[in-house]
């Protein structure tokens, strides 16, 4: 479980108790945590902690008491990897050839900033297709091949 505590500088400063802070405006800031709870914690569940913040080599603060309610984890969805998808000759000049023993749904060519440089979708049943790299330069790309029974990413050097 991870909490976000969030430290203004006015909190800053009256935790600290002094006006030392000549431009507040810069002190705002945040502070990212991870607690490791107990196993036996379900969903709505509750419990209360405080936390002890060092400032330098002074005596801690310490917070107020703070409630915590149990809440389900985020998560993404899980990507199945298809290995019966292979593609070559790598590298290649101009066309690439992807084959499957599964549908091919499409096919990304993203650069290696991340930007999609090139995409096609199949409509049928293809399972061997020929990918032309014709319109893109020399270099190194990040191939995603996606078939009906999950996705293959591999690295393609084009010539």
């Amino acid at each position: 479980m991870v909490n976000n505590l969030i430290i203004s500088s006015e909190s800053i400063n009256s935790i600290v108790g002094i006006e030392a802070f000549t431009n507040l405006e810069y002190l705002d800031g945040y502070v990212l945590f991870k607690i490791k709870t107990k196993s036996t914690l379900v969903v709505n569940d509750t419990f209360m902690n405080k936390a002890e913040i060092f400032f330098d080599f002074n005596a801690p603060i310490i917070t107020n008491d703070e409630m915590t309610t149990v809440a389900e984890p985020l998560s993404i969805n899980e990507t199945q990897i298809d290995e019966s998808i292979v593609a070559f000759p790598k590298p290649a000049t101009e066309t690439l050839f992807i084959s499957a023993e599964n549908s091919i749904q499409s096919i990304d060519v993203y650069s290696l900033q991340g930007r999609l440089v090139l995409s096609k979708k199949f409509i049928g049943n293809q399972t061997a297709v020929n990918f032309s790299l014709k319109s893109l330069s020399k270099g190194l790309y990040i191939l995603k091949a996606t078939s009906e029974k999950g996705v293959f990413v591999d690295k393609i050097i084009k010539q």
